[in-house]
C-alpha cells in the first residue's frame, strides 16, 4: 500500500506540474505574453505602452528568456533591475515678469547591452493638466493636441488649451508661486512640485524615460494561478494583486 500511494502521489505531483505548464500564449486586453519551449518569451503591448508604462510611438514588442519555480514565472531573470526614469521641474526667470512660461518635454534615452547611450529623442507631451498654487478642480486647466471627447463617461473636463507647440506664455497671477501642480499620462498622478524661487516665471518639466537594448522586462515575476490564468501584478510585499476595479489588467488568460 505504501508504495501504491508513493506511485499515486507522484503522479498527483507530475499532474499538477503539468497544470502550470505557461507553453502558450496568454494576453488581457493591454498585453499578450507568448511563452515558448525553448525558454523563450515574445511580449507584446497592444496600447503603445511599454513595461514600465511609459507611452511609445508604436506598439512594444520585446523577446526574452524566462524560467519557471513551482508556480513563480521570471521573466529575463538574467538581467539586473534598472532606472526607467524621473522626471524633474526645472525652473528660471526671463525678462517677461508679467508673463508665465511653461514647457513640457519627454526625454526618451536609448541604451544598448553595456549602458552606453545610444540617442536621445525629445518629444511632447501630448496632454496634462496643471494647477498653479491651488489644486482644485476649478483652477485645473488642461493642455491638449486633440480635444478632450465629451460625453457622459468623461467626468469633469477642465478649461483647455488645444494646440500642437510645446512651449506656451501666459499671464503670470499676480499671487506669488509656490507650487505648481502637473498630472499626465507619463507621470501617472498629479504631482506636486514645490517651487524654490517665488520670482521665477519659466518653467520647463522634463519627463525621462530610460530604455533598454536588452529588455524592459527585468526579472519581473508572474504568478501562475492555474494552468490558464498568470497573475502579473507583484505588489511589494511579494504577493499578487488578485482582486480590485482594475482585476483585468492584474492578469493574462490562455488564449
Amino acid at each position: 500500500m505504501k508504495k501504491i500511494a508513493i506511485i499515486i502521489l507522484s503522479f498527483y505531483n507530475l499532474a499538477n506540474f503539468a497544470q502550470k505548464n505557461p507553453i502558450g500564449t496568454f494576453q488581457n486586453e493591454l498585453i499578450e505574453v507568448t511563452f515558448k519551449n525553448d525558454k523563450s518569451f515574445e511580449y507584446k503591448n497592444k496600447f503603445f505602452l511599454n513595461p514600465a508604462g511609459n507611452k511609445m510611438d508604436s506598439v512594444y514588442f520585446e523577446k526574452g528568456t524566462w524560467k519557471i519555480s513551482n508556480d513563480t514565472i521570471t521573466l529575463n531573470p538574467q538581467l539586473e533591475k534598472k532606472n526607467f526614469g524621473n522626471d524633474e521641474l526645472v525652473e528660471s526667470t526671463t525678462s517677461k515678469s508679467n508673463k508665465l512660461s511653461l514647457k513640457f518635454n519627454i526625454i526618451r534615452k536609448y541604451f544598448d547591452a553595456n549602458n552606453n547611450n545610444l540617442s536621445i529623442d525629445t518629444l511632447q507631451i501630448e496632454s496634462l493638466d496643471f494647477a498653479i498654487n491651488k489644486k482644485s478642480k476649478k483652477n485645473i486647466s488642461r493642455i491638449t493636441q486633440k480635444p478632450t471627447t465629451r460625453c457622459a463617461f468623461a467626468g469633469y473636463i477642465p478649461k483647455e488649451l488645444v494646440t500642437n507647440e510645446r512651449s506656451f506664455e501666459m499671464e503670470k497671477p499676480t499671487e506669488k508661486i509656490s507650487r505648481i501642480y502637473i498630472g499626465c499620462y507619463e507621470l501617472g498622478e498629479m504631482k506636486e512640485y514645490e517651487i524654490k524661487n517665488q520670482n521665477s516665471n519659466s518653467f520647463t518639466l522634463n519627463i525621462y524615460q530610460n530604455i533598454y537594448e536588452d529588455g524592459m522586462i527585468r526579472n519581473v515575476k508572474y504568478l501562475m494561478a492555474t494552468d490558464n490564468i498568470i497573475l502579473i501584478k507583484e505588489k511589494t510585499n511579494g504577493k499578487f494583486k488578485v482582486d480590485g476595479i482594475y482585476i483585468d489588467y492584474y492578469q493574462i488568460k490562455r488564449k
